[in-house]
């Protein structure tokens, strides 16, 4: 926090006599704000118990957690919960001046390496911190509308399939994972040189996974097709013109008319939307009671009638996109609802959105788990169950080499 300093301060007695009544007043105001924000960063609403679903509980303090956080007690069915349940820090080891921190640098388009580093935590760690983060601000986004003067239109990014493996290399990574976890038994019942081998073979299978991995991304750009095709994902964005803006990943490849309308629906009655002229836009938007204005070329744009404000919005997009080196594809909901929230803030400094950021998240509940980084989000296209197993299949193989490990006949029969 920053130190005081009556020479800094604007306040000075011999300043207050320069000031309108009305100014001392509008400054008074701003100062009660600012440590009302504050206050409400540190608190988190509990809206309803989460463990019998009361709305506005009357709770009373119920001791202390094991962690030394703040217990409650609800009068309505005498269960405890801890003070921030739901919240950011909940379920998490890292405390709120890490968690704010860790925003900041995520506002900034920091690395997860870099967060990691900063912050002296795992990179895994990290990269939970920030799904997690991500989901909340999805939460806080999905019930926001745009209404007056706005733009609608979509962009697409491709498909990644960033962290996933095959099922062909989730194998390999379980006989690593068992080999790995059993050298020491080899070395101690077969010898130095069946644990040589083992090293060995531990090598060639880094070095076969490594291979793999390029093999498919070589597969993955030369298939790569031309055009809108389900090798892309479909962002919706809305934008008001001077405010918000409302994004939504809606599949993969075209949309279809069912999605336009949905997405259409986040738009007040009585609006007026400049589009580009897919018909599917003009039906929902005239179901919607929205009056709209094609602009279908760059050409055809005048001082008034133009899509510039959402084309720029679409170049920031894909700009934090190409910063994280790509998004996995299951992920592409969350990255567009956290950008969609820093952009509808861009006027503020980056510690003022910080700040807003956990007093509107304060503001939610929401009990995210590890396992819900994976099962979460995952488009329900039919092209697009080759992700689903993917994406568990290397998770699947280290569970299984710590659950049903192989047993040492087993393991040597993997050693070349």
């Amino acid at each position: 926090m920053a130190m005081y300093n009556p020479e800094n301060f604007c306040l000075k007695e011999e300043i207050v006599p320069l000031l309108e009544d009305y100014q001392i007043e509008r400054i008074n105001n701003l100062v009660n704000e600012f440590i009302k924000d504050n206050e409400n960063s540190d608190t988190h609403e509990i809206e309803h118990c989460p463990k019998c679903g009361c709305k506005h509980p009357t709770l009373t303090k119920g001791g202390m957690s094991g962690s030394g956080k703040q217990m409650f007690m609800c009068k309505e069915c005498n269960s405890r919960f801890v003070c921030d349940t739901g919240s950011l820090t909940y379920y998490s080891h890292q405390p709120l001046s890490k968690w704010s921190h860790f925003i900041e640098m995520t506002i900034d388009r920091r690395s997860l390496e870099d967060c990691a580093k900063e912050l002296n935590i795992h990179k895994s760690t990290a990269f939970r911190m920030r799904q997690k983060l991500m989901a909340f601000l999805k939460m806080a986004k999905a019930n926001d509308l745009i209404s007056g003067l706005c733009e609608l239109d979509e962009t697409y990014i491709h498909s990644d399939r960033k962290g996933l493996v095959s099922p062909e290399i989730g194998e390999k990574y379980y006989q690593l994972f068992c080999l790995t976890a059993l050298y020491e038994r080899i070395l101690h019942v077969c010898g130095n040189v069946m644990a040589g081998k083992c090293t060995r073979t531990i090598e060639i299978l880094n070095t076969d996974i490594k291979v793999l991995i390029r093999r498919g991304r070589k597969e993955k750009r030369d298939n790569r097709k031309r055009g809108i095709s389900k090798d892309l994902v479909c962002i919706f964005t809305g934008i008001e013109r001077q405010g918000g803006s409302v994004y939504s990943a809606s599949n993969l490849g075209k949309p279809n008319q069912d999605e336009v309308s949905a997405f259409v629906k986040r738009i007040e009655t009585e609006s007026h939307v400049w589009v580009d002229g897919m018909q599917a836009y003009i039906s929902a938007l005239e179901d919607n009671g929205c009056t709209y204005t094609v602009c279908p070329t760059k050409e055809e744009y005048t001082t008034l009638n133009h899509l510039n404000n959402i084309n720029a919005l679409h170049e920031n997009f894909k700009e934090w996109i190409r910063n994280y080196r790509g998004v996995s594809a299951i992920y592409s909901d969350r990255y567009a609802n956290m950008i969609s929230y820093i952009y509808d803030h861009r006027s503020m400094s980056l510690k003022e959105i910080r700040s807003s950021m956990i007093r509107d998240l304060n503001k939610h509940q929401l009990y995210f788990c590890v396992k819900d980084i994976m099962h979460k989000d995952v488009f329900c296209a039919e092209e697009d169950q080759t992700a689903r197993t993917c994406m568990k299949s290397m998770v699947n193989a280290y569970r299984r080499s710590k659950a049903d490990p192989m047993d040492l006949a087993e393991a040597l029969s993997f050693i070349r």
